[in-house]
């Protein structure tokens, strides 16, 4: 028989909830600020010389602006009875004008209130040599934060595309990457040269203060720069390469007596100890270099030219830039799994539902497996003649982002997903694309500066351009995207004021 209590519970608990609520209302308190009132745009209005950005707009919290000798110029306007005062100055309403004193890195904030509307304004001062660029957000799904590495910063950015947190390295950055315990990592170098020939090339890993947390580098080798990625045991699988002297290219139509660069993995644990290593001379022939040796060059033949490396069970995918294409190794005996793309071999997927049929990549970046298990790549597609060394002229086809679905029982590679960008006619290196925890995906189209969010059906809903900003040859090598799980804007600020003041 049903207890007749639990009829009569529900009855019970609006009831209660609506005692709750008169006493609340009696007392002048409030159940939480869930829903506080937003100022409106007649409201109140914001400026600043050098330009603010973006536009001001009261539904939006951060914003930046160019640090121009010692004084940044704050233009507030307060109407129907907004009040609004600046740092700590007095609350007033009407137009008026305060200069402050900014120094890169450094925030002011306007507070300001109309009846039980209100808002907060963090506004924080860009340095002078932080690249010049444009950002327009179209409105869909976008991440919460996008981490880059722009020049001599690594960078997060907010969906608005405003410099939320940022790190200046005079030795160079590359490779921006979120770690598990919440630091960032990235590559660099103490000079400018070739890849693999440099002994102070590391993989640093920051705190959102900048102090160092740990350095991880390849051992005996030269750390590259194309990636690094961290174990779930806490190892650290590393690329770089070795030199292999008295090689015989003559089939390739190169001297009998050269030496190549021969990729290496190695997976180094916290005792700077290696614990397995793989070579691509123990595994790829030189054949499967293929077109990319008309553009191969001395004193080193680049033969393979790693860029990336991902975990994936008890296997490791690698992509090759310098074979178009992607391997799955077997990590307890070294062999190849299979091949996507590039010369053919006995490894090779059959490619499915590709317009590029059996060789599908072209000089691609960035190979992930997702969530789903499925295989996601920046497909540059770069012709390696006139896309071997910057600044390239035009390649014939646009780069795109790609997923495939990999059946390794059947032997097959289903192209599931492809975008490109309209702005992207084509670029000589780099790049990476990556899903979004909200379905949808951000690509970096590397040679070209610029980066364009997507929506799941392939709309675009936000696009960076650095054209303007970037050195000829300078790339946005990757763009990882972050939710707010990863990092809150209250940490981000704090991080921000801690190291530079404001606030």
């Amino acid at each position: 028989m049903p207890d007749p209590r639990a009829r009569s519970l529900p009855l019970r608990l609006p009831l209660i909830g609506f005692v709750a609520g008169l006493l609340l209302i009696a007392l002048g308190l409030t159940a939480g600020p869930a829903h506080a009132a937003k100022l409106s745009p007649g409201d109140l209005k914001i400026a600043t010389t050098p330009e603010l950005f973006p536009a001001f707009d009261p539904s939006i919290g951060r914003y930046v602006t160019r640090c121009e000798g010692e004084q940044t110029q704050v233009q507030v306007t307060a109407r129907h009875g907004t009040k609004a005062r600046v740092d700590d100055s007095r609350r007033r309403s009407g137009t008026f004008d305060v200069s402050v004193p900014l120094h890169p890195g450094a925030a002011t904030v306007i507070r300001a209130r109309n009846g039980d509307a209100h808002g907060k304004y963090l506004i924080r001062c860009l340095p002078q040599d932080f690249p010049q660029y444009t950002f327009k957000r179209r409105g869909g799904p976008t991440p919460k934060w996008e981490l880059m590495t722009v020049g001599s910063y690594a960078v997060i950015f907010d969906r608005n595309g405003v410099p939320t947190w940022w790190l200046r390295s005079p030795r160079g950055v590359n490779d921006g990457k979120l770690m598990p315990d919440g630091h960032l990592a990235w590559w660099t170098n103490g000079t400018v040269g070739p890849f693999g020939v440099d002994p102070n090339a590391v993989y640093q890993e920051f705190g959102l203060n900048g102090s160092v947390k740990d350095t991880i580098r390849a051992v005996g080798l030269n750390t590259d720069l194309h990636d690094m990625q961290e174990l779930p045991n806490g190892d650290h699988l590393v690329l770089a390469y070795n030199f292999r002297p008295h090689v015989d290219l003559t089939a390739f139509d190169h001297g009998a007596d050269s030496t190549v660069l021969d990729a290496v993995i190695q997976q180094v644990n916290s005792d700077g100890d290696v614990v397995w290593s793989w070579s691509s001379k123990d595994h790829i022939d030189l054949a499967e270099t293929g077109r990319w040796w008309p553009a191969l060059h001395e004193p080193n033949y680049d033969i393979t030219h790693v860029n990336s490396v991902e975990p994936d069970g008890d296997s490791i995918i690698v992509s090759f830039r310098h074979l178009d294409a992607v391997y799955s190794i077997d990590r307890s005996t070294g062999d190849i799994n299979w091949k996507l793309g590039g010369t053919e071999t006995p490894e090779s997927l059959e490619v499915k539902n590709d317009p590029f049929g059996d060789y599908p990549l072209g000089g691609q970046h960035d190979a992930r497996i997702d969530r789903h298990g499925n295989l996601t790549v920046f497909d540059d597609q770069t012709d390696p003649v006139c896309g071997a060394r910057p600044p390239a002229p035009k390649c014939s086809l646009p780069p795109r982002a790609v997923e495939y679905k990999i059946d390794e029982d059947a032997g097959t590679a289903t192209l599931i997903n492809s975008f490109s960008d309209p702005k992207v006619d084509s670029t000589w290196c780099c790049g990476g694309t990556r899903k979004t925890k909200n379905r949808g995906w951000i690509v970096a189209w590397g040679g070209v500066p610029k980066a364009t969010g997507f929506a799941p059906d392939g709309t675009i809903t936000q696009r960076y351009d650095f054209t303007p900003g970037l050195a000829a040859g300078q790339a946005i090598y990757r763009i990882v995207p972050m939710s707010k799980r990863d990092f809150t804007s209250a940490k981000l600020s704090r991080a921000m004021d801690r190291k530079y003041g404001g606030g």
